[in-house]
């Protein structure tokens, strides 16, 4: 026999599932677990095919100039719209309603403005719900045992990139490689990464005097499957890029008066 065909080996991965028995005491842990196992096959899918990323919206731009509109409005607030992220943990970031965010810094503080903050976005979960037995005033109560709920937020942060302490990163890389085709593109698998997740949205250059001095930088970065097929569609042929499209009825509008113009003109020569 062949060695190479009894050669096997076990690696142990992060998804368990848990194990019932007739007759068996129940605990907290095991409930827990059997609900975090479609939760871990959930994120293991959805992080291998959609990666980290923005599916839609999320779009920041400065806060619309109107005439109910203050100065300080126009200078330093930006507006992030709703939308719909991907972490690096393949959980899920929802932002239902825009949301507006000042960068006027604290006039109390002496810390130098930076000349760049970029605005990043993570999942955060917070426990709500106390236990109907739980003693508020208790501080031995107020761990995640006190709670029978968790709820989940969406955190915006704006920070410095320079002096950045954030764990990850999920943003556009502008010198990544391009992959050669759209095939190769949705193969590549993501890269792991350990500790917190935050989806970059866009940076903006600031001036101490000026505010927000040009339009936001949009750093989103797609997930996979829209980055792939936005990577590698092709482009229309002597179209400019901002050129309009023409509805089909005024294609075929077009085509009935050149064929009405041939008939007239065949019509006069005759």
């Amino acid at each position: 026999m062949n060695a190479l065909n009894s050669y096997s080996i076990k690696v142990r991965t992060d998804v368990t599932s848990p194990v019932f028995s007739d007759g068996m005491v129940v605990t907290a842990g095991d409930l827990n677990a059997l609900m975090h196992y479609p939760v871990d096959l959930f994120q293991t899918l959805v992080s291998a095919f959609f990666g980290c990323g923005i599916v839609c919206g999320f779009g920041v731009e400065r806060y619309p100039a109107s005439d109910d509109a203050s100065e300080e409005q126009r200078k330093w607030w930006l507006t992030i719209h709703p939308g719909m992220a991907l972490d690096a943990s393949g959980f899920p970031l929802r932002l239902s309603e825009c949301q507006k965010l000042s960068l006027k810094p604290d006039p109390c503080s002496c810390d130098p403005l930076p000349e760049k903050v970029c605005i990043a976005v993570r999942r955060c979960v917070v426990p709500e719900s106390p236990r109907d037995d739980a003693d508020a005033c208790d501080p031995s109560g107020s761990d995640s045992t006190a709670y029978r709920r968790d709820r989940e937020y969406v955190e915006i942060k704006v920070f410095d990139p320079t002096d950045c302490d954030l764990p990850y990163l999920c943003k556009a890389d502008p010198n990544a490689a391009r992959a050669s085709s759209e095939c190769e593109c949705l193969q590549a698998c993501p890269a792991s990464h350990c500790g917190e997740s935050w989806v970059v949205l866009a940076c903006v250059d600031i001036d101490p005097c000026d505010g927000i001095t040009d339009a936001p930088t949009d750093c989103r970065k797609w997930v996979k499957p829209v980055h792939c097929a936005c990577q590698h569609a092709p482009a229309a042929p002597n179209v400019p890029p901002n050129a309009l499209t023409v509805s089909g009825a005024q294609k075929k509008k077009a085509v009935r008066k050149k064929a009405a113009t041939k008939r007239a003109t065949k019509k006069t020569r005759g």
